[in-house]
């Protein structure tokens, strides 16, 4: 930071900006079976998710299985809820989190998967439902 720099303000700012956020992320640890593909291809790549939350996934891969993913890659994402439906949404690949998972984050999502996948995670928070 150069000379005159408002650094408290900064800061100050960023904790307002948290405080703000209205999406909750609350990450819930969760083996779901996820199928992915790049868009526009027919390779469909499946992983298990390692948590969820409403913003996005961690899924765990096998590291000997080649997948074609970086961050420049828009994925097709189906997740297998816990009662035989499929929540469909596009993701974008954020980051290698470890040797074996990667991060996404939910870019699109239709207002009929939203309902499904709402209520799945309301279901995994809430198992006696």
């Amino acid at each position: 930071m150069g000379p005159g720099s408002d650094l408290g303000g900064h800061l100050e700012a960023r904790r307002l900006s948290l405080e703000k956020r209205l999406n909750l992320r609350l990450k819930i640890q969760v083996k779901a079976r996820v199928v992915a593909q790049l868009i526009g291809s027919s390779v469909k790549h499946e992983f298990m998710s390692d948590n969820i939350s409403s913003a996005g996934l961690l899924l765990q891969h096998d590291p000997s299985v080649p997948h074609a993913f970086n961050h420049h890659s828009i994925l097709e994402v189906w997740i297998d809820d816990d009662h035989s439906q499929s929540i469909y949404f596009l993701a974008k690949y954020i980051r290698k989190a470890s040797e074996n998972s990667f991060a996404i984050r939910i870019v699109d999502v239709d207002s009929k998967n939203e309902k499904l996948l709402a209520a799945f995670l309301n279901r995994l928070q809430n198992p006696d439902l």
